[in-house]
């Protein structure tokens, strides 16, 4: 049999699916000077994915049949059928149909159109919110972090130390490693579209600093590194979140590690209401850090007929209600007027609830029975 030859060769950084490329491979025997110019292409998924079972794809309905099938779950007046028309196509039949489903009438009487376009509006409501809601948490964690780093190390490349990520493992190394440089590339392709990452590269030699650098990245790029942070240093960055926010009651108990399982918590939250997903009655795969029945965040949780145990814990913790404590946490941490909007968002949160009959709010989004005091701030 013949001796297998090893090659070495680098593989472009941003492929599509399907895209040819040319590699050059060199051998990594001292004594050879060979080289082989390999032609790749990247793999491709297609639909429809094979199951288990041949079925053929579902036959789309027509408007009469999406009408009769809505009419088994909510009042359908003649003259509501143009209305209901109008929704189905401006939203899809499917989105529509589930949160049909999802009505929730407390008289037990069959909820109305009316009632099914403001459920719509509500989701609404809530994904706008978020989304306006996020954007100063993303920043304010960007520029506390830069501030700690730049103050341990007097460097404006900080982000760049090892000594501040962990790395005691060959596996830890190489996870920070593999961040880093992704983060690296991304702000290198950056460069035609962000003026100030060309300044650096054409003005100081490449030398990207971390203002810069945090700046340009997003916010699933920047938790991406901050997961990789040495303890310590997380340790020092809480210490410093919450000294901004000692006025307040932060409601939820934490440690060091718990500052990017916060992150990410926000982060997931924010892409679902800037994908457009649903917000209501949807269950969020993040984990924030008060996911133990013995954090002191449950002892404040009051809901009648709610047990607090491990396995009720577990499902509440992916509720939109654990996503907005979360929230509230980091705007306890900022400025008054950041505060005043946090409080402005509560108040109308709970004029939504109170002039609606049909929600579900702690079956479908895990409000406790406190929730508008739990999201309080301000004394």
């Amino acid at each position: 049999m013949d001796k297998l030859k090893h090659f070495n060769g680098q593989i472009p950084y941003k492929l599509k699916p399907a895209e040819s490329f040319e590699i050059e491979l060199t051998s990594e025997e001292s004594d050879a000077n060979e080289h082989i110019l390999a032609t790749l292409k990247t793999e491709a998924n297609y639909l429809p994915i094979k199951g288990k079972n041949y079925e053929e794809a579902p036959k789309p309905a027509t408007n009469d049949e999406m009408i009769n099938h809505l009419s088994k779950r909510i009042d359908i007046q003649e003259n509501d059928v143009p209305l209901l028309k109008r929704v189905i196509r401006e939203n899809m039949y499917h989105r529509v149909a589930y949160f049909a489903k999802l009505l929730f009438n407390k008289k037990r009487s069959k909820p109305t159109v009316a009632d099914l376009i403001e459920l719509f509006s509500f989701d609404a409501y809530l994904r706008t919110s978020i989304s306006r809601l996020i954007p100063p948490i993303e920043q304010y964690a960007k520029a506390t972090l830069s501030e700690l780093l730049i103050e341990k190390s007097r460097n404006s490349e900080a982000y760049l130390f090892e000594e501040f990520y962990k790395t005691g493992s060959d596996r830890d190394k190489l996870r920070f490693r593999q961040a880093l440089a992704k983060c690296s590339n991304d702000v290198i392709y950056s460069k035609k579209k962000d003026s100030s990452v060309k300044h650096n590269i054409e003005e100081h030699g490449g030398h990207v600093p971390i203002w810069t650098f945090y700046d340009v990245l997003t916010f699933g790029e920047f938790n991406m590194l901050a997961t990789c942070l040495e303890k310590r240093v997380l340790s020092d960055w809480l210490d410093s979140i919450l000294e901004d926010g000692k006025k307040y009651d932060s409601i939820i108990g934490m440690r060091p590690k718990s500052l990017p399982s916060l992150l990410q918590t926000v982060q997931l939250l924010r892409n679902a209401a800037v994908h457009n997903s649903r917000i209501y009655g949807q269950k969020f795969v993040y984990n924030p850090p008060f996911n133990k029945k013995d954090n002191e965040y449950w002892k404040k949780y009051e809901r009648k007929d709610f047990e607090i145990n491990k396995e009720t814990v577990g499902v509440q913790i992916h509720s939109l209600f654990s996503g907005l404590i979360v929230i509230r946490f980091f705007y306890t941490c900022m400025n008054n007027k950041k505060i005043e909007q946090w409080e402005s968002f509560r108040d109308k949160l709970k004029d939504h609830c109170d002039s609606n009959n049909f929600l579900n709010l702690s079956g479908y989004l895990g409000f406790p029975d406190n929730w508008y005091e739990l999201l309080k701030i301000k004394c």
